[in-house]
């Protein structure tokens, strides 16, 4: 995605805040530990 239209969305998102709840998860979610529990599973399989 180009940053133009990344920044557009992160400018509704931070304007409508209340109206795209389920859009802001990847700002709650902690991806880091999310990577490192996958990886750790795709180890144990392979």
């Amino acid at each position: 995605m180009s940053s133009f239209f990344y920044h557009t969305a992160q400018t509704l998102l931070n304007q409508y805040t209340d109206r795209f709840p389920l859009l802001k998860i990847t700002q709650l979610l902690d991806w880091q530990a999310i990577e490192q529990t996958l990886a750790n599973h795709k180890v144990n399989y392979v």
